[in-house]
């Protein structure tokens, strides 16, 4: 799934938050974790998941 079809019509308020968020990293003189990630599961995989 990508951002576009996860955040659908939020999507441009997401970019900017995210750039905002980046620009703010970049521009800081303190150590900072500049990059994360993280997987976003469907409700289907989470229930599948659950039930192991």
């Amino acid at each position: 799934m990508t951002y576009q079809e996860f955040y659908g019509s939020d999507y441009d308020q997401f970019k900017k938050v995210f750039n905002s968020v980046l620009n703010t990293i970049h521009s800081s003189s303190l150590a900072c974790i500049q990059y994360t990630t993280s997987r976003i599961k469907s409700p289907q995989k989470c229930y599948e998941k659950d039930r192991r």
